[in-house]
């Protein structure tokens, strides 16, 4: 349904011509003409996607796939935002399952009809408009996904996290495999996204926030289950110094 909406909200944007900051980043960027050499990790300075080798790769895969047509960047776009929402749907039902919440009840329909409602109107919210049908602010709408992959992973962590029998709390020492991938998953869309656009610079300090508040529930809690992965994404800043 929310895969269906988007499409149907946003596929009128295919047809749109490459506009204003599209030229210098996309049909008159050579360094996405070839996959490799990977000329796509050095952009053009003073373009969109200058210090932003992750956005720049997305539209080498995409002149390879289809050159310069401008429809095969559209809807890149176009699975980019919908891939967005799903993560959203998911990020919000998982997060209402880390908690009592006694509006919602004890049925478990109630929290996914919400985080469906929560991403349908994200999807197809007018907000939306530049970031899906500017082709080059896809540096926006993939940047975007990769926070909502961060956060996700990081959602995911939490849930597989080992409880302790006694007293409930998470075991830092003792993750399985499955923990450990799923926040392996968050560093890596918070080091990508990193790469996408300057702004994911702030995802090291919402998956902080968001820990304390729908995860450990405390600083302290913070601190003992989780403070190795927190420092991992801080590290993610480390990369801006070079971009």
């Amino acid at each position: 349904m929310i895969v269906a909406a988007i499409v149907l909200a946003w596929c009128n944007s295919l047809r749109g011509p490459f506009v204003f900051d599209d030229l210098g980043s996309v049909p008159d960027n050579r360094t996405i003409r070839h996959l490799w050499p990977a000329d796509w990790a050095h952009p053009p300075a003073g373009e969109t996607v200058s210090g932003r080798p992750v956005l720049n790769f997305s539209f080498a895969l995409n002149y390879a796939a289809g050159g310069p047509s401008v429809a095969g960047y559209h809807a890149v776009n176009l699975v980019i935002h919908a891939l967005a929402a799903l993560t959203l749907f998911g990020l919000v039902r998982r997060t209402l399952a880390l908690r009592p919440w006694p509006a919602l009840g004890s049925d478990p329909a109630r929290a996914t009809a919400l985080a469906a409602a929560v991403a349908l109107l994200w999807g197809v919210h007018p907000l939306q408009v530049e970031s899906v049908t500017y082709v080059v602010q896809r540096a926006e709408s993939l940047a975007g996904l990769f926070c909502l992959l961060t956060l996700y992973g990081f959602c995911r962590g939490v849930q597989e996290t080992r409880r302790s029998p006694t007293s409930g709390r998470a075991e830092p020492a003792r993750r399985s495999g499955s923990t450990k991938l799923w926040f392996g998953i968050a560093i890596a869309s918070c080091l990508l996204g990193i790469g996408t656009k300057e702004t994911v610079v702030v995802m090291p300090v919402i998956v902080l926030l968001y820990d304390w508040v729908f995860g450990a529930g405390s600083w302290r809690g913070v601190w003992t289950a989780r403070r190795g992965v927190h420092a991992l994404l801080l590290l993610t800043w480390l990369p801006l110094a070079f971009l």
